[in-house]
């Protein structure tokens, strides 16, 4: 089966080279970019959010969700950022987190789904199978993606349906994986 026109496959060294020059493009000695110091800058005291913090996404309240992969949670940190607020189970390995209508979406490896927690009440109100293994999720042209580590597998969901269309593309496991404005998904595969 072919990949859709808007799907890219991105050489994983293209993709570190440029994540590279990202990060050490917008870093100096000091931690600003124009090279002066900034007395305002603090840092927050650490917020635990649960066992293995592994995904991040924030969502357009200013709150930063965090899926905890040992202990099975996902966990709200209030617009502050300095305490949490909701936690809610959401089953064995969550990994990464996707923010849309306002739902937070999170890959669960280990229930082989994706899983929308409300982001008012913080309650499951969807589990989608989407097949073995999905790590990465990402949000573009009304869809949610999600990356199926082992089957090497893009699947593309409809968020309203929970309808699933998986989009096999052969050659190892992807890697991380990026949307663009343009509704481009951006896949980093590594080649041997």
């Amino acid at each position: 089966m072919r990949l859709p026109r808007r799907v890219l496959v991105v050489p994983a060294l293209v993709t570190t080279m440029l994540l590279t020059l990202l990060l050490v493009g917008g870093c100096s000695s000091n931690g600003s970019s124009d090279g002066s110091s900034d007395p305002t800058h603090r840092h927050a005291p650490p917020v635990r959010s649960g066992q293995g913090p592994v995904g991040l996404a924030a969502d357009g309240h200013g709150r930063v969700w965090v899926a905890n992969a040992d202990d099975g949670t996902v966990a709200r940190l209030d617009a502050s950022g300095v305490k949490v607020d909701r936690r809610t189970t959401v089953g064995a390995a969550p990994l990464r987190l996707a923010v849309t209508g306002g739902g937070v979406w999170v890959t669960v490896f280990g229930y082989a789904s994706l899983t929308r927690v409300d982001e008012a009440t913080g309650r499951v109100t969807r589990r989608v199978r989407v097949g073995a293994t999905p790590e990465g999720v990402a949000v573009a042209d009304g869809s949610l993606w999600a990356v199926l580590e082992d089957p090497a597998q893009l699947v593309r969901v409809d968020p309203a349906t929970g309808r699933v269309r998986q989009l096999p593309f052969g050659g190892s496991a992807p890697h991380p994986f990026a949307v663009h404005a343009r509704a481009l998904v951006y896949l980093a595969q590594v080649r041997t």
